[in-house]
């Protein structure tokens, strides 16, 4: 028996039935953001992020999941945002390693703790 054939009978028997492209595309944005976890560096976290927010996006849009696309539309905004901070900093001589601190940013005002 093929390798393809065997493939599609385990996912049948399981209950899911045979992978879609949508199906595909779930997986490589779920894929991302696994992906982001393992990132070590801020710049690399966020360009992983943005690749998955796209993704989402198309997958959201796709699927017809509202929530889902809303979501990563808005943390489009936020990893874009915070990638150029980094880069921004990055030149001015300001950035501070990840580990000294963190920063949670609400509208205007931010909130910097030390770890």
């Amino acid at each position: 028996m093929p390798d393809h054939l065997t493939s599609t009978l385990i996912i049948e028997a399981s209950g899911f039935g045979p992978l879609t492209g949508l199906d595909c595309l779930g997986c490589v944005a779920s894929g991302c953001v696994l992906l982001t976890f393992c990132m070590q560096s801020m710049v690399h976290l966020r360009v992983i992020a943005l690749f998955s927010n796209v993704a989402f996006i198309a997958y959201g849009r796709a699927a017809l999941l509202l929530p889902i696309l809303v979501l990563h539309c808005i943390l489009l905004v936020i990893n874009s945002t915070s990638l150029v901070r980094v880069f921004r900093d990055r030149t001015r001589g300001t950035h501070q390693p990840a580990q000294a601190n963190f920063e949670l940013a609400i509208g205007r005002r931010s909130l910097t703790k030390l770890l």
